[in-house]
């Protein structure tokens, strides 16, 4: 299996722990940011193949993150995952409309989150 790059951006330490254990079994590489503008300088600096993105983070929340990664030509078709401890409808419905290929509420499953990342990076995984 060809390596993919994962950028997990919370500003939480412990949930991008749980993301890194999570990924990091099946040979996912994961690159964390704890900002909105921290993710979004990685982004535009190194080849990420998926986003998994909080919303609710100081500074720049994730649906602006979001709207950046859409608005940039190079970055519009990168895969994002939101995650949210926030997952009523209207947060869901903002998400999908932003471009995000689902939304994982918090706290994550290890084993849903493992076959969601699987989903949008491994050849032929059904979507």
């Amino acid at each position: 299996m060809v390596s993919r790059t994962v950028l997990a951006v919370d500003d939480n330490e412990d949930n991008l722990d749980l993301i890194e254990d999570a990924l990091s079994k099946e040979e996912f590489t994961v690159i964390r940011a704890r900002s909105g503008p921290d993710a979004m300088s990685l982004l535009m600096s190194r080849q990420i193949d998926l986003v998994l993105l909080d919303i609710m983070m100081p500074d720049m929340n994730g649906f602006a993150v979001l709207e950046m990664i859409r608005f940039i030509p190079r970055l519009m078709n990168t895969s994002v995952i939101i995650q949210t401890a926030h997952g009523d409808e209207w947060n869901v419905e903002r998400a999908k409309d932003l471009g995000a290929k689902a939304v994982l509420s918090k706290p994550i499953s290890p084993s849903e989150l493992l076959e969601e990342v699987r989903g949008w990076l491994i050849p032929c995984a059904g979507r």
